[in-house]
């Protein structure tokens, strides 16, 4: 290629509202360690063309109201809701200025920013928190263009395929990513076992902080009997813990597939407009999702034993064979938490980690950094922060 191209690919940073006095306050954000890690990126790009891309989890919807004591249980998530979900994407990026202006650094130099959803961030699928996001980033860097968004995957001009892996995760598996309409014809979002998860349980019990550790290595033990222990420690008070627990139940017994063909098929004449691949082919990928897990035998200590690992595996092999159906020159996806690297057959595959706070409190996480020149094709996974 006559002009070099950089690519830099992170994933499940988790970005939510500031709340002080919570686990969810400023210090524990990664945004001065991201901010970093773009500016040196950009730095390293001037004489190339660059494109950050943010693989999937960099944003999260499913972070519940502010826990403090005497709120109780907060009520039903809105952010599956499109209305719901464009006002809370523009309050998170809200309080990421530093994060914000790194992106807008990127812009500015007349880059690209690619959003690709993810699991907890599957809500960028909705026009109006795509118009959101494109034009509060647009306008910290005093352009019109250069933020474009993914509802299933990145194919970047050099052909590195980026996609964040909660499709091969059937806690986290979408029937088919993207939005679906309701009987209000209003747009909404499907849930996953995941997703109420990752709301309800959080919201109640005052020492779960999931975004603040790795969850992969969280889930060596049984979820629910690590929440049984920190019951006692809730700022909510036991009939509302009690309320809470029902209607969770009830709301994770509605979760069911639906998955269908046309909708699959949408999907793949969705990520063809995107990316410019044949349909055709996409809908052939579509055939590696994961089946929808329903809340059917979660209280079963077999439906978590080997969890992270038997994840870690799906994604494996949904990466090789992706990378043999497109012909890519290497698979990127995030979701595990778990960062690697290997070349396969001349293919580079690898996962982008997450990024959390160390026992010391300083910032760590992992990045994927891909090249392409006239001397040829380079890529790694590494880590970013203090050792």
């Amino acid at each position: 290629m006559d002009v070099p191209r950089h690519t830099l690919v992170v994933s499940d940073v988790h970005l939510r509202g500031i709340t002080p006095g919570t686990p969810r306050r400023l210090e524990t954000m990664p945004d001065a360690a991201l901010a970093e890690l773009i500016d040196a990126a950009l730095a390293a790009s001037h004489s190339a063309c660059l494109e950050v891309v943010c693989n999937g989890d960099v944003l999260d919807f499913d972070v519940p109201d502010a826990r403090t004591a005497g709120d109780g249980v907060p009520p039903p998530s809105v952010s599956h809701g499109e209305a719901g979900a464009a006002d809370l994407a523009g309050a998170i990026l809200r309080d990421h200025p530093t994060w914000v202006a790194a992106l807008a650094r990127v812009l500015r130099a007349g880059h690209g920013v690619v959003f690709v959803a993810g699991n907890h961030d599957a809500h960028l699928a909705f026009p109006a928190v795509r118009a959101v996001v494109a034009q509060h980033l647009h306008r910290a860097a005093g352009v019109t263009h250069g933020v474009v968004f993914r509802t299933l995957f990145h194919r970047t001009p050099d052909g590195w395929h980026l996609e964040h892996g909660h499709q091969y995760d059937p806690l986290c598996a979408l029937d088919a990513p993207g939005v679906v309409s309701g009987p209000d014809g209003r747009l909404y979002l499907e849930n996953t076992v995941g997703s109420l998860l990752s709301y309800v349980i959080p919201a109640l019990l005052a020492c779960v902080e999931p975004w603040a550790h790795d969850p992969v290595v969280a889930l060596g033990e049984h979820p629910l009997r690590a929440a049984s222990r920190c019951v006692g420690a809730s700022p909510v008070p036991g009939v509302e813990l009690g309320a809470a627990g029902a209607g969770l139940a009830r709301a994770l017994a509605l979760v069911r597939s639906r998955r269908t063909e046309e909708a699959l098929a949408e999907l793949s004449f969705v990520v063809g407009d995107e990316t410019g691949l044949d349909p055709c082919v996409v809908m052939r990928q579509t055939a590696l999702f994961a089946p929808k897990a329903s809340a059917d035998g979660l209280a079963s200590p077999d439906a978590w034993a080997g969890y992270g690992r038997a994840t870690d595996r799906r994604l494996r092999a949904a990466a090789g064979a992706i990378g043999s159906l497109y012909g890519a020159r290497g698979v990127v996806m995030g979701h595990t938490h778990a960062p690697w690297e290997a070349w396969t057959s001349g293919r580079f595959f690898g996962n982008t980690g997450a990024w959390h706070p160390g026992p010391d409190g300083r910032t760590r996480g992992a990045y994927a950094w891909l090249t392409t020149g006239p001397a040829g094709a380079a890529a790694h996974v590494r880590r970013w922060g203090p050792p």
